[in-house]
């Protein structure tokens, strides 16, 4: 776009020259007209359709530029879509064999749970016990532990 301003711009100021040569530089006092000779129009309208041309032939070059960019866009859109739908169809296989998993693992758990049942009973007591002791130390030391959100809660845990 810049060359061709310029090419305009020089148009424009051959003209300028041309009428200003025609009107100081003439031999003959009638001729003293602006207007350029025959041949000065021919060359002017010359420069002015190869002007033209190179400006038709810059805007096909920008159009066939613009259409393979459209045909990229529909190509990557295409791709995209494809992607999406597989991304769609792991995702559905994943959640589903995370379910698998979630039930495997319980029936393991379930399974291991029998045998140590008494280490479990085991490690209950202990828990009861050791939640007893706390509450106790809590209660015990004369503290307002009603008052104080923490302590509250923490008794209020330890009793269920």
């Amino acid at each position: 776009t810049v060359r061709v301003q310029q090419e305009r711009l020089l148009i424009s100021r051959i003209r300028m020259a041309s009428a200003a040569s025609g009107t100081v530089f003439s031999n003959d006092a009638s001729n003293s007209s602006v207007e350029p000779s025959m041949d000065e129009e021919r060359f002017l309208r010359r420069q002015a359709l190869d002007s033209r041309d190179e400006l038709v032939e810059s805007a096909v070059g920008k159009l066939s530029s613009i259409d393979e960019s459209r045909k990229k866009l529909t190509e990557a859109s295409k791709e995209f879509r494809s992607l999406q739908d597989q991304n769609r169809k792991l995702w559905g296989q994943l959640s589903s064999s995370t379910s698998n998993r979630v039930v495997a693992a319980e029936n393991y758990s379930k399974k291991t749970d029998e045998p140590e049942s008494s280490t479990t009973e085991d490690l209950q007591k202990e828990n009861v016990i050791l939640k007893r002791a706390l509450m106790d130390s809590i209660i015990g030391s004369g503290l307002d532990w009603y008052s104080d959100d923490r302590l509250r809660n923490t008794i209020l845990k330890l009793e269920d």
